[in-house]
């Protein structure tokens, strides 16, 4: 009698542990719906694309005169100076200067600087030296 209790434990046990390898693969599985893949497609663009370089392009110069357009004001680098100058038609007037080391900026500012950026008023001007400055 004592060999059977020990064969019905042992047959009890290996069907609790044949039970549980079951249940602990079927709360493995994973669950219906969307593979990770198609949930990343199906989300919306954003609502916003940024496209725009984070520094503006700067204007070429053109290699002939250019007509009168009416005073405006162009920031320039030289040296170690940022340069704010007042253009209207033939004549450029320094209006402010700034020291700058231009060394510690990207090279697409420093060439953007360097050709010299056209401004609107004189507060964008300041606004922008005082970008390169602080």
């Amino acid at each position: 009698m004592a060999e059977n209790k020990k064969l019905i434990y042992t047959i009890v046990c290996t069907g609790f542990v044949l039970v549980g390898f079951i249940v602990g693969f079927l709360i493995g599985m994973p669950r219906g719906g969307p593979e990770p893949e198609e949930i990343a497609m199906e989300t919306e663009p954003p609502a916003v694309e940024i496209n725009a370089h984070a520094t503006p392009e700067a204007e070429e110069p053109s290699p002939t005169p250019t007509p009168y357009v009416g005073t405006y004001y162009f920031v320039q680098s030289e040296e170690d100076s940022l340069n704010i100058y007042e253009v209207d038609g033939e004549n450029k007037t320094l209006v402010k200067s700034a020291e700058v080391n231009l060394e510690l900026f990207p090279a697409s500012d420093k060439e953007a600087l360097q050709q010299g950026v056209k401004v609107n008023n004189l507060e964008e001007g300041i606004q922008l030296i005082e970008d390169f400055t602080s």
